[in-house]
């Protein structure tokens, strides 16, 4: 009987409110053509459970009673707006004014969890991003939990990340929602993404969604890159460190009239200086340089725009003994490695808007990578062709709260590698179909579920359902639940190009299949108000991967490493514990453990995963001065003990224990603003100046049967201690001139 009270009590509510629809656009009132805001976030003061968000377009409608008397509109990196309901008023224009460079830079947010967001989704803002050197995207994740960077090898400086226990290639790197990382570019991919570049970063756990494709494993990475029409005229970054690395970048941006601005990025690296601190004889890093370049144009009008551009990178490194690298004793050879890297990109994206309920997006891009090496003996070509053309057509379903996305793709895909004697080609074209829905009820209940086809011609058809969950019982609680299926093609050379480094053989199954995984997630989000002022966000993730086709690397033989299909069990499970806590004004810390327990089926039995820590635990300071003009950022991290592949096959003095010691991980910096347009900074990366022991197996003698550099899972090199400055030109306060 009470349920029917509880429904007749709601039913009368919604009778005596009078309910009515408000409608309007948001522009961004800091440029001269005044540009529509997508994803600002529109709710009554006295209604919270009214709100919605801008699409693309910016035009938003809104369902509220006569209770709402002001709705309040917020955006990150722009001042709130609020605005008086008038009775007789339907349509409002409301406008935003970008905070200052300085001020986003300061309090624009660091590390954070986004209570809004239905998926599991951190954003690592400007603030994070500017408290680390942060040469590149692998280097961003320094203050995260989520997600770990190691290095592929001791000799080439390569690096890669983890999620969820599981390889980088599992989790989609996205660039502006358009695939990045892929393919051949997997080993250097993440170093081809300047830090000074980056906007933000969102880190999305689990399953994705259909929209971005099948490949989204265990989550994705979706990097912001600086925009030509919200930029500084121009900005600089140059550091360098005492090892002898040096970065320049700058970028210019220019708005040729209200509707097209375009924006030049130059990026360029080098580490001449030869290390060798551990005393094996390999420098401690490759020598290169690398020449970084995208321009990015965009062109906007009522019920079009459109964002189009290129980037071109060029990379040289060599690496191996400071005889080959110095050329000496030509008479005896010494191993070297030399890696010649090139991508030629081209992207773009329209928008068109019919309706202020239904859009149409189309996404193109195109890259041919080309990569030449060789590692001491053995040599390694390669050439990929990529191109993807990607429809989304957003339409409203009875309301603003019933959002169909559907479309279609394609993708073409060309791989042509050696490796020695073998030969591995590859040539995929891949169609599909997509549809997505989202339901928002109140503020209570958020859904998004999707299904898309895709018909590879090389693997056949994938199918790949998924569905995110999140139940929000209050405000300051969100529940998440999701699960889905995903699918991929492994490139076993370029994913596991640190092999290379080692005297192993390679052994490689005839009929190597497409990997499949059903991926389950559960996250609890909660905050606290601590004595009534200070917020205290308290998360728990806990994720589960399981395969039923995977591609097996095993290195449990030191002879050889056995690529074959799995045939048994491949799991992973990780949980995740999180806190941050501000102790004082501008004084905020983040501790978090992560726990990875990871299985897989070898032919010699089922094993955990080798060369990644069992636990991590991390610990992050953060203090901004009342002045802003100082920031501090301290960072601990622990990595725990990691299994390494049997070494028992190696000569006595070469052998290697069955898993690693612990060890810690300390990184700071201080970053003092001069003015509004002048920065410097000054830190320092492992601290402790700790060192993988043994990270090359008989350095001494490279083209013998027990060397090996590629069972890495500590730092290669000692501690890094840099310093760099910042300036940035703005444009004048309302001077949107183009």
């Amino acid at each position: 009987m009470k349920i029917y009270i509880i429904i007749l009590l709601s039913m009368w509510s919604i009778i005596i409110h009078a309910q009515k629809n408000i409608s309007g656009i948001v522009l961004d009132y800091s440029q001269k053509n005044k540009s529509p805001i997508e994803g600002a976030t529109i709710y009554s003061i006295e209604e919270p459970s009214k709100y919605t968000q801008t699409g693309a377009d910016g035009k938003f409608i809104l369902n509220i009673s006569d209770e709402t008397k002001r709705i309040v509109t917020t955006l990150i990196n722009y001042y709130s707006d609020t605005l008086i309901v008038k009775n007789e008023a339907n349509y409002y224009e409301i406008g935003l004014t970008q905070k200052s460079l300085k001020e986003i830079t300061i309090s624009g947010g660091s590390s954070a969890r986004n209570m809004e967001q239905t998926m599991n989704m951190e954003t690592i803002g400007l603030k994070e991003i500017r408290s680390a050197a942060c040469c590149n995207l692998s280097e961003a994740f320094e203050k995260n939990a989520s997600v770990d960077v190691v290095y592929s090898d001791a000799v080439s400086g390569a690096k890669e990340i983890k999620m969820l226990g599981l390889d980088g290639y599992y989790t989609q790197v996205l660039v502006g929602n358009q695939t990045s990382i892929r393919g051949l570019n997997n080993t250097f991919g993440l170093q081809y993404i300047p830090g000074q570049w980056m906007k933000g970063i969102s880190v999305t756990k689990g399953i994705g969604s259909v929209v971005n494709g099948y490949e989204s494993i265990t989550g994705q990475i979706n990097v912001e890159n600086k925009k030509p029409w919200n930029s500084d005229i121009f900005s600089l970054n140059f550091f360098g460190t005492h090892q002898g690395y040096l970065e320049l970048n700058a970028d210019f941006s220019y708005r040729l009239s209200d509707k097209l601005s375009t924006i030049a990025l130059v990026h360029g690296e080098a580490h001449p200086v030869l290390n060798d601190f551990n005393k094996d004889n390999f420098s401690d890093h490759p020598r290169y340089w690398q020449t970084n370049i995208a321009n990015v144009w965009k062109y906007n009008s009522e019920n079009f725009e459109a964002d189009f551009g290129a980037q071109v990178i060029v990379e040289n490194r060599d690496a191996g003994q400071l005889a080959y690298l110095k050329n000496q004793d030509k008479l005896n050879p010494a191993y070297g490695i030399a890696i010649d890297n090139r991508r030629y990109e081209v992207f773009a994206k329209t928008g068109f808007i019919f309706d202020h309920d239904k859009s149409l997006g189309i996404q193109y891009k195109f890259f041919r990578h080309e990569q030449n090496a060789f590692f001491g003996f053995n040599e390694y070509k390669g050439v990929q062709h990529f191109a993807n053309i990607n429809m989304i057509y957003q339409t409203e379903i009875i309301d603003h709260n019933n959002i169909l996305r559907i479309g279609a793709s394609y993708t073409f895909d060309d791989y042509n590698e050696k490796y020695n004697e073998l030969s591995r080609k590859r040539r995929e074209h891949v169609p599909g179909l997509f549809a997505e829905y989202s339901y928002k009820y109140l503020r209570k209940i958020d859904l998004i579920a999707g299904l898309r086809v895709d018909y590879n011609s090389f693997f056949g058809t994938f199918v790949s359902p998924r569905i995110h969950l999140k139940y929000s019982p209050r405000e300051s609680i969100g529940i998440r639940i999701s699960a889905g299926k995903g699918y991929r093609s492994a490139n076993i050379f370029a994913e596991n190009m640190g092999i290379f480094t080692s005297s192993r053989s390679l052994e490689i199954a005839s009929n190597l299949n497409y990997e499949s995984a059903w991926n389950y997630g559960l996250s609890v989000s909660k905050k606290f108000l601590v004595k009534g002022k200070k917020e205290l966000v308290f998360s728990v993730d806990l994720y589960r991967t399981d395969f039923q086709k995977q591609i097996i690397a095993d290195r449990e033989d030191v002879d050889k490493i056995r690529f074959y299909n799995l045939d048994g069990k491949s799991y992973a499970n990780s949980l995740q514990i999180e806190a941050t806590y501000e102790i004082l004004p501008g004084f905020t810390s983040k501790i978090a453990w992560k726990y990875d327990d990871v299985w897989v089926q070898y032919k010699d039995g089922l094993k955990r995963k080798p060369l990644l820590p069992i636990f991590k635990l991390l610990g992050n300071l953060n203090y901004t001065t009342k002045n802003k003009k100082w920031m501090f950022n301290l960072t601990c991290q622990y990595f725990s003990k990691t299994r390494i592949p049997s070494t028992e096959k190696n000569s006595e003095a070469y052998r290697l224990p069955a898993y690693s010691k612990g060890f810690i991980n300390l990184l700071s910096q201080i970053n003092y603003f001069i003015n509004k347009r002048f920065e410097v900074y000054l830190g320092s990366e492992n601290m402790l100046n700790y060192m993988q022991p043994n990270a090359i197996i008989d350095a001494q003698n490279p083209f013998g049967n027990n060397f090996d550099a590629s069972l890495i899972y500590g730092p290669v090199d000692g501690i890094r201690i840099y310093a760099g400055f910042r300036y940035n030109l703005p444009y004048a306060k309302g001077d949107r001139k183009k």
